[in-house]
Formats: structure tokens, sequence, C-alpha cells
């Protein structure tokens, strides 16, 4: 169940018989030949999977972290820790 594809009145009638969801927390930052969000993309894809199979509502990923040591890479976007926090 994605948060993004539901209205406010879905999420009502979620709340009535549970009151968890999933917050997956990444990074956008250098890896390599892949993907910036690699460590946004691979969490969330096995959060969804569990998520579906335990019908628990997902919410959108944070794809941002600390990551001030990739700051030479183009691309990566950090935030302070106290921000993060």
């Amino acid at each position: 169940m994605l948060l993004e594809r539901m209205n406010w009145k879905m999420v009502e009638e979620y709340l009535k018989h549970d009151d968890r969801i999933v917050l997956v927390l990444g990074a956008t930052e250098e890896h390599g030949q892949n993907s910036l969000l690699t460590d946004t993309q691979c969490p969330w894809e096995i959060a969804k999977a569990a998520c579906e199979n335990k019908k628990v509502l997902l919410g959108p990923a944070l794809p941002f972290g600390p990551s001030r040591f990739s700051l030479d890479y183009p691309g990566t976007i950090s935030l302070s820790t106290q921000v993060y926090m």
C-alpha cells in the first residue's frame, strides 16, 4: 500500500485498523557506475515488498542523508547531521 497512491479518505480508512507506516531513509550520493539513488532505491524496493506482504502503508522515501564524504562527486546532495536528525 503506497501512500503516494492514496487520498486522505483512503488513509483515514486504513487508520481505522492500523496505524503503522514505513518510512525509508536513503541518500543521494555517488556509487560508481550505479545510480546516485542506490541507497534509496534498494531499501525502498525491499520495504515495498514487505509492506505489500503485511498490508502496511509505505510512505515516500526520503532520498537525502548526511553524505559530506561524497560532496566531491557531482549529484551528491548532503544534509547536515543536525538537519537530518
